[in-house]
């Protein structure tokens, strides 16, 4: 019997510092965590476990953003910086062609919907299980058809014989049963969805102190390619304006 041989080829980040750098996103200069992206492959029982710096990453300090830069790239970091230092410090440690950084303590509309879009990207990344709710709307539409297969049944509409009631119901009750099934599965995925999106973007806005009015005046600005944070902002909203009447 010949051995069994396993190929596995992962990536890791190292991380090296820190960058001054124009984010795409926050439409503004910000701090970026720099990491080496290494490439790590196992041959198991004919070759070691070898390495392989394959590129850069680079992650925004806001709105966690990641660029990837090519090998070779040539780029300068300070693995000493911190936020304490400010960021002109970094700027002009690790990108001085950047000149002169405005440092206003304000946060801008961009970096706002810089983060909406940053939680639209984690939650199209999270699996939801649907599972749950396609059982639950199985029930129900299996009930409902049921329900409907009589009625037509007793009405006189089904095209049955008037003795003959179980076909129709059988019949309505599984179409009831498989629309049931998908409309509680996306029913409960939006659901489950909504919830992570909250939790993410209330972590944005623990860290960052953002308040939901302003980041819904800057939703209702420009909201192209955020639009399913919207029912989560208003619920939000609606919970502060219902907090500040109850103190």
């Amino acid at each position: 019997m010949s051995p069994l041989i396993i190929y596995e080829k992962k990536f890791r980040l190292e991380s090296k510092g820190w960058i001054a750098y124009r984010c795409p996103n926050c439409e503004k200069v910000q701090p970026f965590m720099c990491a080496d992206n290494v490439r790590t492959e196992h041959l198991y029982y004919v070759l070691d476990v070898t390495e392989k710096k394959v590129g850069e990453v680079l992650t925004c300090g806001f709105c966690l953003m990641s660029l990837s830069l090519e090998k070779g790239t040539t780029i300068k970091v300070d693995p000493d910086w911190t936020p304490e230092d400010g960021l002109q410090v970094l700027a002009d440690r690790t990108n001085p062609e950047l000149g002169r950084i405005e440092t206003d303590s304000g946060r801008t509309d961009a970096e706002r919907r810089a983060v909406m879009r940053a939680v639209c990207a984690a939650a199209s990344t999270l699996t939801t299980e649907a599972g749950p709710g396609m059982g639950l709307g199985a029930l129900a539409g299996a009930g409902l058809g049921t329900l409907v297969g009589w009625g037509f049944h007793a009405t006189g509409w089904s095209g049955y014989p008037q003795e003959d009631m179980f076909k129709p119901m059988v019949i309505a009750g599984a179409v009831g049963l498989a629309l049931g099934a998908l409309v509680g599965a996306w029913l409960w995925g939006r659901r489950r969805t909504r919830k992570l999106m909250r939790k993410v973007l209330r972590e944005f806005m623990e860290r960052h102190d953002l308040d939901p009015e302003k980041l819904w005046n800057a939703y209702c600005a420009d909201s192209e390619g955020i639009q399913k944070i919207a029912p989560v902002l208003e619920a939000m909203r609606s919970e502060r304006s219902s907090d500040s009447f109850d103190g």
